[in-house]
Protein backbone atom coordinates (compact mmCIF):
# COMPACT_ATOMS: atom_id res chain seq x y z
CA UNK A 1 0.00 0.00 0.00
CA UNK A 2 2.86 2.34 0.82
CA UNK A 3 4.45 1.79 -2.60
CA UNK A 4 1.18 2.70 -4.34
CA UNK A 5 1.03 5.93 -2.35
CA UNK A 6 4.65 6.65 -3.26
CA UNK A 7 3.83 6.23 -6.95
CA UNK A 8 0.85 8.57 -6.57
CA UNK A 9 3.07 11.10 -4.82
CA UNK A 10 5.65 10.87 -7.60
CA UNK A 11 2.95 11.50 -10.20
CA UNK A 12 1.77 14.53 -8.23
CA UNK A 13 5.30 15.93 -7.93
CA UNK A 14 6.05 15.30 -11.60
CA UNK A 15 2.75 16.79 -12.68
CA UNK A 16 3.30 19.93 -10.59
CA UNK A 17 6.85 20.34 -11.88
CA UNK A 18 5.63 20.32 -15.48
CA UNK A 19 3.24 23.24 -15.28
CA UNK A 20 3.85 25.63 -18.16
CA UNK A 21 4.97 29.19 -17.65
CA UNK A 22 6.65 31.74 -19.89
CA UNK A 23 10.27 30.82 -20.52
CA UNK A 24 13.04 33.31 -20.20
CA UNK A 25 16.78 32.73 -20.73
CA UNK A 26 17.43 31.85 -17.08
CA UNK A 27 14.75 29.13 -17.04
CA UNK A 28 15.96 27.20 -20.13
CA UNK A 29 17.96 24.65 -18.17
CA UNK A 30 14.98 24.08 -15.90
CA UNK A 31 12.70 23.71 -18.96
CA UNK A 32 14.90 20.99 -20.43
CA UNK A 33 14.74 19.18 -17.08
CA UNK A 34 10.95 19.49 -17.13
CA UNK A 35 10.83 17.99 -20.62
CA UNK A 36 12.80 15.03 -19.35
CA UNK A 37 10.33 14.64 -16.52
CA UNK A 38 7.44 14.77 -18.96
CA UNK A 39 8.86 11.80 -20.81
CA UNK A 40 8.47 9.55 -17.78
CA UNK A 41 4.91 10.49 -16.84
CA UNK A 42 2.48 7.61 -17.04
CA UNK A 43 -0.93 8.73 -18.22
CA UNK A 44 -3.47 6.74 -16.21
CA UNK A 45 -6.31 8.08 -18.38
CA UNK A 46 -4.94 6.50 -21.54
CA UNK A 47 -6.74 3.18 -21.85
CA UNK A 48 -5.11 2.17 -25.14
CA UNK A 49 -1.78 0.44 -24.72
CA UNK A 50 0.32 0.01 -27.83
CA UNK A 51 1.51 -3.52 -28.44
CA UNK A 52 4.99 -3.76 -29.90
CA UNK A 53 5.37 -6.52 -32.43
CA UNK A 54 7.93 -8.99 -31.21
CA UNK A 55 9.00 -12.18 -32.86
CA UNK A 56 9.99 -15.25 -30.87
CA UNK A 57 10.98 -18.66 -32.21
CA UNK A 58 8.27 -21.28 -31.86
CA UNK A 59 10.57 -23.98 -30.49
CA UNK A 60 7.75 -26.46 -29.87
CA UNK A 61 6.82 -26.31 -33.55
CA UNK A 62 10.49 -26.57 -34.56
CA UNK A 63 10.94 -29.68 -32.40
CA UNK A 64 7.73 -31.27 -33.70
CA UNK A 65 8.68 -30.61 -37.33
CA UNK A 66 12.18 -31.98 -36.78
CA UNK A 67 10.83 -35.12 -35.11
CA UNK A 68 8.38 -35.67 -37.97
CA UNK A 69 11.09 -35.23 -40.60
CA UNK A 70 13.47 -37.50 -38.69
CA UNK A 71 10.82 -40.20 -38.52
CA UNK A 72 10.10 -39.90 -42.24
CA UNK A 73 13.81 -40.15 -43.05
CA UNK A 74 14.15 -43.23 -40.88
CA UNK A 75 11.24 -44.79 -42.74
CA UNK A 76 12.86 -43.96 -46.09
CA UNK A 77 16.37 -45.13 -45.25
CA UNK A 78 16.11 -48.29 -43.21
CA UNK A 79 19.70 -49.31 -43.88
CA UNK A 80 22.79 -47.34 -43.00
CA UNK A 81 25.41 -46.26 -45.50
CA UNK A 82 28.75 -44.81 -44.51
CA UNK A 83 30.07 -41.68 -46.22
CA UNK A 84 32.91 -43.78 -47.61
CA UNK A 85 30.37 -45.95 -49.43
CA UNK A 86 28.56 -42.87 -50.70
CA UNK A 87 31.68 -41.42 -52.31
CA UNK A 88 32.77 -44.80 -53.63
CA UNK A 89 29.42 -45.44 -55.27
CA UNK A 90 28.88 -41.94 -56.69
CA UNK A 91 26.63 -40.60 -53.95
CA UNK A 92 23.02 -41.54 -53.33
CA UNK A 93 22.29 -41.19 -57.04
CA UNK A 94 24.92 -43.83 -57.81
CA UNK A 95 23.47 -46.17 -55.20
CA UNK A 96 19.93 -45.67 -56.49
CA UNK A 97 21.04 -46.28 -60.09
CA UNK A 98 22.69 -49.56 -59.08
CA UNK A 99 19.66 -50.66 -57.06
CA UNK A 100 17.26 -49.86 -59.89
CA UNK A 101 19.45 -51.86 -62.29
CA UNK A 102 19.29 -54.78 -59.88
CA UNK A 103 23.01 -54.69 -59.10
CA UNK A 104 24.23 -55.82 -55.69
CA UNK A 105 26.07 -53.32 -53.53
CA UNK A 106 28.50 -54.65 -50.95
CA UNK A 107 27.30 -53.93 -47.41
CA UNK A 108 23.88 -52.75 -48.54
CA UNK A 109 20.86 -54.96 -48.87
CA UNK A 110 17.82 -53.11 -50.10
CA UNK A 111 14.81 -54.52 -51.82
CA UNK A 112 11.59 -52.82 -52.84
CA UNK A 113 8.20 -54.44 -52.66
CA UNK A 114 5.27 -53.40 -54.80
CA UNK A 115 3.83 -51.81 -51.67
CA UNK A 116 7.04 -49.74 -51.20
CA UNK A 117 6.84 -48.55 -54.79
CA UNK A 118 3.17 -47.56 -54.48
CA UNK A 119 3.86 -45.70 -51.22
CA UNK A 120 6.75 -43.82 -52.83
CA UNK A 121 4.54 -42.82 -55.76
CA UNK A 122 1.84 -41.59 -53.37
CA UNK A 123 4.41 -39.65 -51.32
CA UNK A 124 5.66 -37.68 -54.34
CA UNK A 125 2.22 -37.18 -55.94
CA UNK A 126 0.86 -33.58 -55.93
CA UNK A 127 -0.76 -33.95 -52.48
CA UNK A 128 1.85 -36.36 -51.11
CA UNK A 129 4.10 -35.68 -48.13
CA UNK A 130 7.24 -35.35 -50.30
CA UNK A 131 5.59 -33.39 -53.15
CA UNK A 132 7.33 -30.12 -54.08
CA UNK A 133 4.35 -28.09 -52.83
CA UNK A 134 4.14 -29.77 -49.41
CA UNK A 135 7.91 -29.94 -48.92
CA UNK A 136 8.37 -26.25 -49.80
CA UNK A 137 5.54 -25.42 -47.36
CA UNK A 138 7.42 -27.28 -44.61
CA UNK A 139 10.64 -25.38 -45.39
CA UNK A 140 8.80 -22.06 -44.99
CA UNK A 141 6.90 -23.23 -41.88
CA UNK A 142 10.21 -24.29 -40.34
CA UNK A 143 11.85 -20.94 -41.20
CA UNK A 144 8.90 -19.06 -39.71
CA UNK A 145 8.97 -21.20 -36.58
CA UNK A 146 12.71 -20.54 -36.14
CA UNK A 147 12.33 -16.78 -36.64
CA UNK A 148 9.11 -16.41 -34.71
CA UNK A 149 7.49 -15.33 -37.98
CA UNK A 150 9.81 -12.32 -38.41
CA UNK A 151 9.96 -11.58 -42.18
CA UNK A 152 13.18 -9.57 -41.69
CA UNK A 153 14.94 -12.90 -41.02
CA UNK A 154 13.81 -14.42 -44.34
CA UNK A 155 17.00 -13.53 -46.24
CA UNK A 156 19.24 -15.07 -43.59
CA UNK A 157 17.18 -18.27 -43.52
CA UNK A 158 17.03 -18.38 -47.33
CA UNK A 159 20.85 -18.40 -47.41
CA UNK A 160 20.82 -21.35 -45.00
CA UNK A 161 18.30 -23.15 -47.23
CA UNK A 162 20.47 -22.60 -50.33
CA UNK A 163 23.53 -23.86 -48.47
CA UNK A 164 21.61 -26.98 -47.43
CA UNK A 165 20.55 -27.58 -51.03
CA UNK A 166 24.20 -27.43 -52.17
CA UNK A 167 25.11 -29.93 -49.44
CA UNK A 168 22.31 -32.22 -50.62
CA UNK A 169 23.74 -32.07 -54.16
CA UNK A 170 27.14 -33.13 -52.81
CA UNK A 171 25.57 -36.00 -50.88
CA UNK A 172 23.55 -37.00 -53.93
CA UNK A 173 26.65 -36.98 -56.10
CA UNK A 174 25.64 -34.25 -58.55
CA UNK A 175 22.56 -32.45 -59.74
CA UNK A 176 19.43 -33.37 -57.80
CA UNK A 177 16.37 -34.93 -59.49
CA UNK A 178 13.65 -32.81 -61.12
CA UNK A 179 11.34 -33.10 -58.09
CA UNK A 180 14.06 -31.53 -55.92
CA UNK A 181 14.58 -28.71 -58.42
CA UNK A 182 10.84 -27.97 -58.41
CA UNK A 183 10.86 -27.97 -54.60
CA UNK A 184 13.81 -25.57 -54.65
CA UNK A 185 12.05 -23.17 -57.04
CA UNK A 186 8.81 -23.19 -55.02
CA UNK A 187 10.73 -22.63 -51.80
CA UNK A 188 12.54 -19.61 -53.30
CA UNK A 189 9.17 -18.15 -54.36
CA UNK A 190 7.68 -18.70 -50.90
CA UNK A 191 10.71 -17.16 -49.17
CA UNK A 192 10.36 -14.13 -51.47
CA UNK A 193 6.63 -13.82 -50.69
CA UNK A 194 7.31 -14.07 -46.96
CA UNK A 195 10.15 -11.51 -47.05
CA UNK A 196 7.95 -9.07 -48.97
CA UNK A 197 5.02 -9.54 -46.58
CA UNK A 198 6.60 -7.05 -44.15
CA UNK A 199 6.36 -4.23 -46.70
Amino acid sequence: MTSINQVSNVQTVVASSTTKKPVDATDRSQTSQNKTSEQVIYDTNNEQVEQSSTFKPDMEKVKAMKAETDQRMIELFTGTVSKGHLKQLGGLRGILDKILKGEKIEGIEISFTDEDIQKAKADIAPDGYWSPEKTSDRFIDFAKALSGGDPSKADMLLKAFKKGYKEAEKLWGGELPEISKKTYELTLEKFDNWANSEN
